[in-house]
């Protein structure tokens, strides 16, 4: 089974870094290791990730 990995872009310094989606919850902290900001996904960047996950979903005609 092929693992999901979704691209995530840090609201700090704009750089891109994967994450597993089986990582991602409303709640979950993460850290960017570009550089080193905290983030707690909740409120509109939890429903970004979401649609994101959706998106993933869609494309590959399975749930994540």
């Amino acid at each position: 089974m092929e693992e999901k990995i979704l691209s995530i872009t840090c609201p700090l310094c704009g750089r891109k870094y994967d994450k597993r989606v089986k990582e991602l919850s409303e709640g979950a902290e993460m850290i960017c290791p570009l550089c080193g900001v905290k983030l707690t996904l909740h409120g509109h960047m939890w429903r970004d990730i979401q649609n994101e996950i959706a998106a993933l979903a869609d494309n590959s005609g399975c749930a994540p």
